[in-house]
């Protein structure tokens, strides 16, 4: 799987490749304010929860867009407007983002491939973000962002003993399974998408995200 800082194209980033071009050419052009006042709110936009509470292929798309125009603006942002945008981009972007990539309500149309993708380069994201700020502002600010990416591995290691034993039914065209969370609360999930998580989030997936941020931001 490799770092998180290397690229990881997917066939979309050769035909995005152009359009993002001209993007970062409109806003050297104009300035940030293009960044922040522009794009930002329309990537908050796309990586907004879906209103039917179901992805489909457009949105995962959007998910992908999103991820690949923020490490531009990242890239081009200065230390102080960075800052500045950091809690914004925590809140409207990145926390969204994890959300719907670490949820076990909802799969991904194009299942472990797609959700894989959006996994990588959201890490590749984060971790640009964790540089340009430095460990001290990582501490301050995108611990609870880290914390919610880390916590899918603790709930599908807990979840892990009962997908083995716990009774599953179909309900229309799936499979569920009753199982109990970590907050101890009983819950009903799609065996599916749980799969898919498992698949995604394996040993691999944490072995490749741990020990970037830890040589970052440590214990």
């Amino acid at each position: 799987m490799g770092s998180v800082y290397e690229k990881k194209p997917v066939v979309g980033d050769q035909t995005a490749g152009p359009v993002l071009d001209c993007l970062v050419y409109i806003a050297q052009l104009y300035g940030e304010p293009v960044l922040t006042y522009q794009y930002l709110p329309y990537i908050g936009y796309l990586v907004s929860p879906p209103s039917s509470q179901r992805l489909n292929t457009r949105k995962e798309a959007s998910l992908l867009g999103a991820v690949a125009l923020t490490q531009k603006i990242i890239v081009f942002l200065s230390d102080t407007t960075l800052m500045d945008m950091l809690m914004k981009i925590n809140q409207d972007v990145l926390l969204p983002l994890l959300d719907l990539l670490t949820t076990p309500r909802m799969g991904f149309p194009s299942g472990v491939q797609t959700r894989t993708a959006v996994c990588l380069k959201t890490l590749s994201l984060m971790a640009l973000i964790c540089l340009r700020i430095g460990r001290e502002m990582v501490q301050q600010h995108m611990a609870d962002t880290l914390r919610r990416f880390f916590a899918v591995f603790s709930l599908l290691h807990s979840l892990q003993p009962q997908l083995d034993q716990a009774p599953r039914r179909v309900v229309g065209e799936v499979t569920v399974v009753d199982v109990c969370t970590p907050e101890e609360v009983n819950v009903t999930y799609e065996l599916g998408i749980l799969e898919e998580l498992q698949t995604v989030f394996n040993p691999e997936m944490a072995h490749a995200s741990y020990i970037p941020f830890y040589c970052l931001i440590g214990e």
